[in-house]
């Protein structure tokens, strides 16, 4: 049974991650999300903890 997963972040982290991935200069960006995770019968959620840009 594939079981559906998503991931949840804060709008905090959300905006973060958008200036730093999307900041109009033209060249590629990579974040780090480490995650946790909480299972369930149903759904599986990936919860950001943080997010760690590569410079």
């Amino acid at each position: 049974m594939n079981v559906p997963v998503s991931l949840s972040v804060t709008g905090e982290q959300h905006d973060r991650l958008k200036q730093f991935l999307f900041p109009d200069d033209g060249k590629e960006a990579v974040a780090i999300l480490p995650c946790g995770h909480c299972d369930g019968d149903r759904r599986h959620r990936r919860l950001v903890r943080a997010v760690e840009p590569v410079p």
